[in-house]
Formats: structure tokens, sequence, C-alpha cells
């Protein structure tokens, strides 16, 4: 499930530094909050960022973007919505959670694999960004219909809907959502 990326730096002297890591899950943070942002959106400002930076080829220090790119990704996306904000409350924004991700734009050039994921499960919390509650929507593999059950261990309840309760703000906001490779044919 792990994906890996290139994180790289250039600088004006024509010095690249480039780091790689790999990762579980990906984290999206909300705040600030883009106008109409859409989950796609927030991915992709989390994979450019600005930094001081001291470059090891010239010395100078400058700040410059930080890009970072999937060398692979697993057959399974976890995408962590961070819904906290600068003042330590939580952001209620909808976050626009497509059922299919692509995430094409944030890989490296010949990567060849599908990056086209469905969305196949949402965890969402309800409460403040210090407590509260989780419940689980998932893709009902039963369902021919591509209809979703609703797992909520308060009240010992499993329900049957559609996506737009799974995606939707009540009972909670999406925090935590899952998405599955769709294979090429």
């Amino acid at each position: 499930m792990q994906s890996s990326y290139a994180q790289t730096i250039a600088c004006q002297c024509g010095h690249k530094s480039t780091t790689y890591g790999t990762e579980a899950k990906l984290t999206v943070y909300l705040a600030p909050i883009l106008k109409n942002g859409t989950l796609q959106r927030y991915l992709q400002r989390s994979f450019i960022d600005r930094v001081e930076y001291r470059c090891d080829s010239c010395g100078t220090t400058k700040e410059r973007p930080k890009i970072r790119r999937f060398l692979s990704t697993g057959d399974v996306v976890c995408v962590h919505i961070s819904r906290v904000g600068p003042d330590y409350k939580k952001i209620t924004a909808n976050a626009n959670i497509p059922l299919l991700l692509d995430l094409s734009k944030l890989v490296e050039e010949g990567n060849t694999e599908s990056q086209v994921y469905e969305l196949r499960s949402v965890v969402k919390h309800s409460g403040s960004a210090n407590s509260g509650h989780y419940v689980a929507c998932t893709v009902d593999p039963e369902s021919r219909s591509g209809g979703w059950q609703f797992f909520n261990d308060s009240s010992d309840v499993r329900k049957h809907g559609d996506e737009k309760f799974a995606l939707g703000t009540a009972m909670g906001s999406p925090f935590l959502c899952f998405f599955q490779r769709v294979r090429k044919e």
C-alpha cells in the first residue's frame, strides 16, 4: 500500500537536490481553504511547496519551489484529510471528494501503470478537533448497483445507502478516504 516519491529543489545555478521517501498515506491540508476546492486541487497543492533552500553547489540561500512526484503508487491509496486549522479548530469545509481520483499529474514521466483510483471507503469524523466519533462507509461488495454500507459502533447500525451519504457531511466530515487502483483492460 506504500507509495514512493522523489522531492526535488532546483537552484538557479542548475544544481538539483533530490530526496526520496515512502508513505503509507497522503495527507491533504484544508488550510488555507481553496475557493471551490476539490480533493484533486488540494492534493496538487500539497505536491508543490516553497521552502528556504541553501544550495550545496553555489551556497546561495533563497526560497525555492520543492516539487514532489510519485515514483510508484500502491494498488490502494489512503488520503488523510487534515481538518485542523492554524488555530487548532476543526475545518468543516467540504473537500469535494470524487468517486474517481486521477493521480497521473502527480507521477514521474514514464510510469505506465494506471493512476486512476476508485473510491472504496470513507471514514468520517464528527465532533471537534480534540474529540469526537468515527463512522465508516464502504462500497458494499455484494451490491450490484454500487451501493454503500455504513457502520456506526455507537448505535450498532449497518445501513445501506449511496455515495452521496458517504461523501456528504451527514454523520461527520470525511477524514480518511481509501481509493483502489482501476486496472487498465
